[in-house]
């Protein structure tokens, strides 16, 4: 019968995928999404996955100080595949309990997210209860929403809004709370507007940090089903035979490596490795401004694979679009003192 012959095609197709390998490069979320994703939806075996996780750079310490990562937007109702995805990994800090559960819980004990409060040149407090925005302003934006995505992805905010906008306070909340400019992409600018509500609800609070409680937990249970989570090894550039991966050049502690791949083998590269992201500054000197490596081996792949476009797009004018977040580490309190006095309460308990 047709369903036979199609239980039989299936049962070969699993057979045949258990046998390949999967090299992915990266060790942010999609990295290793991924992989949990082949091990349990695709069949793959799991020691045939292979995961190439660059090195931390951890949390600082009392000498230079402590890095803290920026909160994630998650909200229960537009991340649905991130929950479903996390509730197959234990947490690691309450037995018994996923991480899936975990943020869930934060969610629905009510917690107050963040108490935040908006301070204008001045240093006066903006009372954005009463914020308002006027009428032609109001049509601007709803002609934005309104324009199709294809178009919205080739302008930025600056060509397709009023001069007279970005003087609006509502445009200082915009910049303030998602760090837009002028040049940054209308396609950006008009998806954030349609999800507003549920990005403002969806920041995690203060010490839920992402790495420790997404990352750490998802890595560690790779490791638990099997999958091969290489430590400390940053893929540096992959070479191509009739536009398919032919093999993966790597380095592992320092030490260059090669892997090569067979026929039916997949290569995966996400590009959103948040462990190159980080970089350290002191009390004596500023953090450095870096390429991480996962564009560097991009924009490398693109000069010997059209496929992979361009990536210099999202750098050449990198000072206009960049966001800066500070985490200062203090031996007194005066400094916090001085700045809750400032913002009228906005540090609350963090």
């Amino acid at each position: 019968s047709q369903y036979r012959k199609h239980k039989i095609l299936r049962e070969e197709e699993i057979k045949s995928l258990a046998r390949k390998n999967a090299y992915i490069t990266g060790g942010g979320i999609s990295a290793l999404a991924s992989a949990l994703y082949l091990v349990r939806d695709c069949g793959f075996t799991p020691s045939n996955v292979h995961v190439f996780v660059g090195q931390s750079l951890g949390h600082g310490n009392d000498k230079t100080g402590y890095i803290c990562r920026r909160g994630k937007i998650i909200s229960p109702k537009n991340s649905l595949n991130f929950f479903e995805l996390m509730s197959n990994v234990d947490s690691l800090d309450i037995p018994d309990l996923t991480v899936c559960d975990e943020i869930l819980n934060i969610y629905n004990s009510g917690y107050n997210m963040r108490n935040i409060t908006f301070v204008d040149d001045s240093k006066n407090v903006v009372d954005i209860s009463q914020l308002r925005i006027e009428k032609a302003h109001r049509n601007a934006i709803i002609n934005l929403l309104q324009t199709k995505t294809e178009k919205l992805r080739t302008v930025t905010v600056g060509e397709v809004l009023p001069n007279d906008f970005f003087a609006t306070s509502f445009w200082n909340l915009m910049c303030a709370t998602y760090g837009f400019s002028k040049d940054a992409s209308a396609y950006e600018f008009a998806n954030c507007l349609v999800h507003m509500d549920d990005m403002l609800s969806g920041t995690l609070p203060g010490g839920f940090d992402r790495y420790e409680e997404i990352i750490e937990p998802l890595k560690a249970h790779l490791k638990k089903i099997g999958v091969d989570v290489c430590e400390n090894s940053v893929v540096t550039d992959i070479d191509f035979e009739n536009n398919k991966a032919d093999s993966i050049h790597y380095t592992e502690n320092s030490v260059r490596k090669v892997v090569y791949l067979n026929e039916g083998d997949i290569c995966i590269f996400p590009t959103d490795e948040m462990t190159q992201c980080e970089t350290f500054g002191s009390f004596n000197e500023s953090a450095p401004k870096v390429y991480v490596q996962s564009y560097q081996l991009w924009e490398k792949l693109s000069k010997k694979n059209s496929a992979f476009k361009d990536p210099s797009i999202f750098f050449d004018e990198l000072d206009s679009q960049i966001a800066q977040e500070f985490t200062i580490t203090l031996s007194n309190k005066l400094l916090p003192e001085l700045i809750d006095k400032v913002t009228c309460g906005a540090l609350g308990n963090d």
